[in-house]
């Protein structure tokens, strides 16, 4: 028999139990069995509180424990226990949902305010940048006025347009004013190649370029520099060489670039060789081959970069100073805005190859 007070516990239980019960069916997956259980426990309480409201309202009668109000009785109980559990479970989850909710936005602010470094450093460096090429191009600019003035009228002065100079030592002056404001030209006009290409202010002219007489323009412009330290030049380039699309002005420039550099780190003696193959995607290649003295690889880096200059061999000290490091910088920038790429293969000793590789679309085929 069961007193007033357990059956009034029993029927809290279940209800309590049933309650809980209807909530897992939203919170888990397994909702039919919750539904199943807690119909179940909701029937028993309804039962459980006909009994108990008959004993408040008539005598007390006695209601028998038998064996499915003792299994539902520790069902009720287990839930109510449950419930606790699914609670601290709920407020622990809950806990760690926030905190993880606060550390997602403190690192959202840290990628916001960081970015926002990053692109005022990136402004701030195109400004500088844009500064500097500005600085170089007015300097170049004002500087190659007076140059042209000196090296034309000592050339003038050089071959006696107005008469003998009057005393043979003039002659030696004269020559080195014309060659020394030669050389300070070509300087200015790389500085100024080179602020133009990075500040993205050259446009290609381009056509179709006779590859045979583009090299054979380039090997005559510096054959001179090559007779004056006894270095041969030679080109293996086949007659029926395809033509090129790019901008003739430049593609010379880049390759008599990448020739005055061979001749530069070539021992007397020694070779350079032009070369022109056709690859098997289309694509072709000018390869520029020396015997010189070589590049070790951990500098191939530093010879493109622009004022790069690795330190020559001994016997090539002097020639050490000709140049501030910009021929191989500006060939490579020159080759990329063909859509193009050099490529630098070179042994300490051995010599070095350099080549610039132009894509397939570049390439014109000569019509059979």
């Amino acid at each position: 028999m069961l007193p007033l007070g357990i059956i009034t516990a029993s029927t809290v239980l279940q209800f309590c139990a049933a309650y809980i019960a209807f909530r897992l069916i939203w919170t888990t997956r397994r909702w039919k069995a919750w539904l199943l259980i807690s119909t179940a426990l909701l029937l028993m309480g309804i039962r459980r509180a006909i009994d108990l409201i008959g004993n408040l309202q008539g005598p007390y009668y006695p209601v028998r424990l038998d064996l499915a109000e003792l299994v539902s009785l520790i069902i009720s109980a287990f839930m109510v226990v449950g419930v606790v559990m699914i609670g601290k479970h709920f407020a622990t989850a809950k806990r760690l949902e926030q905190a993880l909710r606060t550390a997602q936005d403190d690192l959202e602010q840290k990628v916001q305010d960081r970015t926002r470094e990053l692109s005022t450093a990136k402004d701030f460096a195109e400004a500088a940048n844009a500064c500097k090429s500005n600085f170089l191009a007015k300097v170049s600019h004002e500087l190659r006025t007076p140059l042209n003035a000196i090296i034309g009228f000592s050339d003038t002065m050089r071959q006696h347009v107005f008469g003998p100079l009057g005393n043979d030592k003039y002659e030696g002056y004269i020559d080195n004013i014309y060659e020394s404001g030669c050389h300070l030209l070509g300087l200015i006009n790389d500085i100024l190649d080179l602020s133009m290409i990075e500040g993205g202010k050259i446009e290609l002219d381009e056509d179709p370029v006779d590859l045979v007489k583009l090299i054979e323009t380039a090997i005559t412009m510096a054959r001179p520099f090559a007779e004056k330290y006894r270095v041969i030049l030679s080109s293996d380039v086949p007659l029926e060489t395809s033509a090129l699309f790019g901008d003739e002005r430049r593609l010379k420039q880049a390759l008599l670039n990448l020739l005055t550099n061979a001749i530069k780190f070539t021992p007397s003696g020694g070779s350079v060789r032009t070369i022109v193959t056709v690859e098997a995607n289309g694509g072709l290649t000018i390869s520029v081959q020396d015997t010189g003295v070589g590049i070790a690889h951990k500098d191939i880096g530093l010879a493109l970069s622009s004022f790069g200059q690795i330190k020559s061999a001994k016997n090539l000290k002097d020639r050490e100073n000709q140049g501030v490091g910009l021929g191989l910088a500006i060939c490579n920038q020159l080759i990329r805005l063909h859509g193009g790429a050099m490529a630098i293969k070179s042994d300490v000793g051995l010599g070095t190859t350099v080549s610039m590789r132009f894509p397939p679309r570049r390439v014109i085929k000569n019509e059979p």
